[in-house]
């Protein structure tokens, strides 16, 4: 096997143009801003390492706690300058989420049939035993579950424990017309709010656009992972590509169901294939999907399901990738949430799938990894 490449990317504190600042030299002659901890240029390194394994916690759990509320209230006032000319930028928007699907046509019927006539012809499902990741400890929770207060506590619970603690995963809401796969589910997210020494639990799907249009449509209908079956798969193409004429993508089409992060007063459901879904915790516990975080149309691209928040900086670093040039793009969010331009990054001629990343005091990295998409060759099947 091939040594992996390491991509290595400085780009901690891109340096704000309206800031009137006194430039000096550090050694190696980058410029900084008096007062700021860093510069502001960005370097690559490329390194040539032996076979490592960097494995990382997913982030499908996380803690509200109520002293963050006070962080929020501190983070919205007028922060004091450190060079002058700062200004205060303004708090990233929620784009609220309103899908326009087709429904009812002849066209959208005649989707329907086509794809139930490829899976009763090329579909092996023995249907006396449920899919896998349908069944047992996966097997998905029927319907939501509002506020349930007064659960039964064993033990004691301190009266200065207050918060909620959540955590999301993939629950279907509609079965699937055929293949199924631990991925393809919508995301839900549990709660257990503890409060005045009582708890309460509440069980909420992330309302994506995806959840918003097949609730719409009445059943399942965007393509899943776990249709790609060999020929099956390969046929199971053509009814998806035809049913994105009725379908509206303008939202995007994640799930929101891998891991939730908190930052800038925002609780974020995230799916490396779509934009940050923004959630709010009401006063009772209970949970609200507010839409899709675009940090003001600054984000275009799809953002990891894990990123990474600097414990000093308060800094949030993520990237997206795709199937197209360029196939990384790599951001900055700083703590008072403005989402830096973008840096992108080129690791091969060709699209990679890459899940997750690092960071580190200094540098993000970035593994180049044996994992690529070939689309021309899906094209290339698809008419064989």
């Amino acid at each position: 096997m091939t040594t992996q490449m390491f991509s290595y990317l400085q780009a901690r504190y891109p340096l704000n143009p309206t800031m009137s600042c006194t430039y000096m030299r550090r050694p190696g002659g980058h410029p900084t801003c008096t007062g700021m901890m860093n510069s502001s240029s960005r370097r690559y390194h490329h390194f040539q390492l032996g076979r490592k394994a960097l494995f990382t916690l997913s982030e499908r759990a996380s803690l509200w706690k109520e002293v963050e509320k006070q962080e929020r209230q501190e983070d919205e006032k007028e922060p004091s300058p450190t060079c002058r000319g700062t200004r205060t930028r303004p708090l990233p928007s929620v784009v609220a989420v309103d899908p326009k699907p087709c429904k009812g046509s002849i066209f959208s019927y005649a989707i329907d049939c086509l794809e139930m006539l490829i899976v009763k012809m090329m579909y092996m499902y023995d249907s006396s035993s449920p899919p896998r990741y349908l069944s047992g400890n996966f097997a998905p929770v029927p319907a939501e579950t509002p506020p349930t207060t007064d659960l039964p506590v064993t033990g004691h619970l301190p009266e200065c424990l207050n918060g909620e603690f959540m955590r999301v995963g993939p629950n279907p809401k509609f079965a699937p017309v055929a293949g199924y796969h631990w991925f393809d589910g919508d995301g839900m997210i549990h709660g257990i709010c503890i409060k005045n020494g009582r708890a309460t639990y509440v069980s909420r799907y992330v309302k994506t656009s995806r959840f918003k249009q097949e609730e719409f449509l009445g059943g399942a209908k965007f393509f899943k992972v776990g249709d790609i079956k060999g020929h099956f798969g390969l046929l199971m193409f053509i009814p998806q590509i035809l049913r994105l004429l009725l379908m509206d993508l303008s939202y995007g089409h994640g799930t929101g169901n891998t891991s939730l992060v908190y930052h800038h007063g925002k609780l974020l459901a995230l799916c490396e294939s779509d934009k940050p879904y923004a959630i709010k915790i009401l006063e009772d516990g209970d949970l609200q999907t507010l839409g899709i975080l675009d940090y003001d149309k600054r984000l275009g691209h799809s953002f990891t399901a894990h990123p990474k928040i600097d414990p000093f900086t308060g800094e949030m670093f993520t990237f997206g990738y795709s199937q197209m040039v360029p196939y990384i793009t790599y951001r900055v969010i700083s703590k008072d949430g403005f989402m830096h331009d973008p840096v992108l990054i080129t690791l091969s001629d060709q699209p990679l799938m890459i899940h997750d990343f690092a960071i580190t005091r200094n540098y993000a990295i970035f593994m180049d990894l044996p994992l690529y998409f070939r689309p021309k060759r899906k094209q290339y099947a698809l008419y064989i």
